[in-house]
């Protein structure tokens, strides 16, 4: 009799233990599957941004190409156009890029 209820209650301990060891796959599961699944938004979200930071570019550009076409039409001749000195365009760059990513002139 004694042994019979010593069976039962490794029997038990057994089945808690496969329970605890089922429970455990499962929980990791569900956090790797959460990894994933995080993993997968962001990478989404960083490849949108840059898809929306490239149109920015590409409609600065557009912009910018706007400005200097109307420029050459005002002046008559292209040759005309002033060169701007090297120092000035690169902070009109920088001014540019600097408000199209956020980043730089003191926001960065």
């Amino acid at each position: 009799m004694q042994s019979e209820v010593i069976d039962g209650i490794l029997s038990i301990e057994d089945e808690a233990a496969k329970i605890i060891e089922d429970a455990e796959k499962e929980a990791q599961g569900i956090v790797d599957e959460a990894n994933r699944k995080a993993a997968a938004e962001i990478s989404s979200a960083a490849a949108d941004t840059a898809r929306e930071g490239q149109q920015a570019i590409d409609d600065a550009e557009q912009v910018m190409n706007a400005h200097l076409d109307e420029l050459e039409r005002k002046l008559g001749d292209p040759e005309r156009v002033p060169v701007l000195p090297e120092d000035l365009l690169e902070r009109a760059s920088d001014r540019i890029i600097s408000r199209i990513t956020g980043v730089g002139a003191g926001n960065g």
